[in-house]
């Protein structure tokens, strides 16, 4: 694209142009994408509100068998730096860099209904299998940025399983969707002698326009990717017929 002409800022959206001012204000590196200005801030999120959250409820079945069909050997230590006591293990279907992941081609379910919600799901950040094995723990801690939502899919769910976000409990329901802002303190745990499966996809926060979050693509990059190494490029133009916010 050609540089930006007199007044071209005026044509991003405001939250935009605020969060690029702090971010290079902060010095933040490229794909710490932290706090986005004027979301709503709510730890829990309503299910019926998000077509990506009711989409995997309805081929549950299929994603659960999809699971159960994948070789151990796909399922990794997660890797993260979160305080732990027992086993976190993942099985990535998108990966941190927004790559498909070493369990994708073995879930063409699971993906369909991913590959459904482009628009909700591509650059918001992952999507993986997440496994806490019995007597399993995880300790608070908090996602990297506001900009995103986390669904979760019980699929495997004993009794003594739960999480907490922001200080209110829930639990998973096998079938059944979970959705809230990961920005907030949560944690979960396993206290059964079972194993604790469910699906994690992330999906954008719906208070975001199309505009921002192609904006937000191309600045940030997929947020669980790590350090951004190359310039940042002009804006892309909006796309033909969309007028500049």
């Amino acid at each position: 694209h050609a540089a930006p002409g007199p007044g071209a800022s005026n044509r991003l959206p405001p939250r935009f142009t605020a969060h690029v001012a702090r971010c290079d204000r902060d010095g933040r590196p490229g794909r710490q994408v932290g706090s986005y200005p004027g979301l709503h801030a709510r730890a829990w999120h309503d299910v019926e509100g998000s077509p990506l959250a009711r989409a995997p409820e309805a081929a549950a079945d299929e994603i659960a068998a999809e699971f159960r069909r994948l070789a151990s050997a796909s399922l990794v230590d997660e890797g993260e730096q979160i305080a732990r006591t027992g086993r976190w293990r993942v099985a990535y279907l998108v990966s941190p860099d927004g790559s498909p992941g070493a369990a994708a081609f073995h879930c063409p379910a699971t993906m369909a209904v991913l590959a459904a919600h482009r628009a909700e799901t591509q650059g918001a950040g992952v999507a993986y299998f997440s496994c806490l094995d019995p007597h399993t723990k995880v300790a608070q801690h908090r996602g990297p940025t506001n900009t995103r939502l986390r669904c979760h899919l019980g699929l495997e769910v004993p009794p003594g399983c739960g999480l907490r976000v922001a200080g209110e409990q829930r639990t998973w329901q096998p079938g059944r969707a979970l959705l809230f802002d990961d920005s907030f303190m949560h944690e979960v745990w396993n206290d059964s002698a079972r194993r604790r499966v469910v699906l994690i996809v992330d999906v954008w926060h719906p208070d975001l326009a199309p505009r921002e979050i192609e904006l937000l693509t191309w600045f940030h990059g997929t947020p669980d990717a790590g350090p951004r190494v190359e310039a940042r490029r002009t804006p892309p133009s909006p796309a033909s017929g969309e007028e500049p916010e």
